[in-house]
């Protein structure tokens, strides 16, 4: 049940963020926004009416919310409005602008959550250094932490997953080569305990509140280019469409971060949040980024694209997002009873 309540707070939060950046955008350029939702159904409750005219409502099933538009489909409400306050009727770049904003939103709020990381939690260093965990043998052989382990076995390291790796392959026994805070190098031989373990982690590093915008500045940047990796990946000979994990997968992992801590959990939000703002990003139709090639072309050509060709085309769009999700869902129940 907690894991349900997770996914759905994390999910909820993310898509409100992205529909609250359209909102936002929408209003400072003149489109006239008829509703704000949290969640999806019927509305429960009507929390607000503003002055231009935006209801702010809360609806029963907690799956994110969205922003109605005037302008993005055919709507009665929409012919009592002035023909500038539709978002059809705006110019090229307002539409980039609007279409855009919600992926923008993800953005921030990932960087937002990393920076939040850094500064409360502190973030693994990538360079040699270690922490040590006390009553083990790494500690009772005199290694301490924020030593940097500069050789194992004889080999060279210059990072954190360097040391690792050459430990995790290690048959017994370490000889190591370690530089301590003070800059004295000096060599240990450590065996691990009974139970295989040798009491090191990597190394964190605490941040002031300056520092953490940069970490949240690199971090969210590590995201980004783990993201691409990852696509880059799908698109080639080893991996492919059935890898791709729906939303039953992802309410399975984010069941099992949530038991992670808050720190994996909220790394896990700001994962999600990413990925769903790069995404909604691609020129694929029925996402905005999809909306946004047309907008590109009204700008390039100065000529709006043929209304019928941009419905025909967003409608395959949703037809064949609908197939994708249906058969990623289908795996993630296949992989679930194989499991």
């Amino acid at each position: 049940m907690i894991g349900l309540i997770y996914f759905l707070l994390a999910l909820g939060l993310i898509v409100v963020v992205h529909e609250f950046g359209h909102l936002i955008v929408a209003k400072r350029n003149g489109v006239y926004c008829h509703e704000f939702s949290v969640g999806m159904g019927p509305r429960i409750k009507h929390f607000h009416t503003d002055k231009t005219g935006t209801e702010y409502s809360l609806r029963a099933i907690p799956l994110g919310g969205y922003v109605r538009l005037a302008g993005e489909e055919d709507s009665k409400e929409d012919l009592e409005l002035e023909p500038n306050q539709l978002l059809s009727n705006q110019s090229a770049w307002v539409k980039i602008k609007v279409l855009g904003a919600g992926s923008f939103m993800n953005l921030l709020l990932t960087f937002l959550i990393m920076t939040i990381i850094a500064f409360g939690f502190g973030v693994a260093s990538s360079e040699n250094k270690v922490s040590v965990l006390e009553d083990f043998p790494m500690y009772e052989a005199g290694i301490r932490t924020g030593d940097r382990i500069t050789e194992v076995a004889g080999r060279p390291t210059e990072n954190v997953d360097e040391v690792f790796d050459l430990i995790g392959a290690s048959k017994g026994h370490l000889d190591l080569t370690v530089e301590n805070k003070d800059g004295v190098t000096k060599e240990y031989e450590v065996y691990p305990n009974k139970e295989g373990k040798y009491g090191v982690t990597p190394y964190k590093e605490s941040f002031r509140p300056l520092q953490s915008i940069e970490a949240g500045v690199v971090g969210t940047w590590g995201l980004i280019k783990q993201i691409f990796m990852t696509i880059a990946l799908l698109l080639g000979p080893d991996y492919g469409v059935d890898d791709l994990a729906g939303p039953l997968g992802i309410f399975q992992m984010s069941s099992g971060v949530v038991k992670m801590g808050l720190q994996t959990a909220l790394l896990w939000i700001a994962y999600l949040s990413i990925n769903i703002g790069i995404l909604n990003l691609m020129p694929i139709p029925a996402l905005d980024g999809g909306r946004m090639v047309f907008a590109f072309y009204e700008l390039i050509f100065r000529r709006k694209a043929n209304k019928k060709v941009e419905d025909t085309v967003t409608l395959i769009g949703v037809f064949l997002l609908l197939g994708l999700f249906i058969y990623v869902t289908f795996n993630d129940v296949l992989r679930g009873l194989a499991g």
